[in-house]
């Protein structure tokens, strides 16, 4: 490793040191007790609001893949019964094979 490496590993070491361990970083409003603290208030709705938002995302996946289930039980017997007319179609429009040539 070089010189420079190393130094910027020493330096990136200290600033992760010195910011883990400042009384700011150590707890929250809620954390030291004081839960009726705006910044506590603050912190919550926060919370509440990022749950609104997950929530309604999965919401959303789960209506739409009930959606696409609805949808292929609904098509499934007409794409059966139209496979059918195509095989049909086919077995009527090929040539037929005899055993003699002439």
């Amino acid at each position: 490793m070089t010189l420079r490496f190393k130094q910027l590993v020493a330096v990136m070491a200290a600033l992760l040191i010195s910011a883990t361990f400042s009384p700011e970083a150590q707890a929250c409003a809620a954390c030291f007790g004081q839960s009726d603290d705006p910044m506590a208030h603050g912190m919550n709705a926060g919370i509440f609001s990022l749950l609104a938002v997950v929530g309604v995302v999965l919401l959303g996946f789960f209506a739409f893949m009930i959606y696409l289930v609805v949808r292929g039980s609904k098509y499934s017997g007409v794409m059966e019964k139209r496979a059918e007319e195509i095989r049909a179609e086919i077995l009527r429009n090929s040539p037929q094979v005899s055993g003699a040539q002439s």
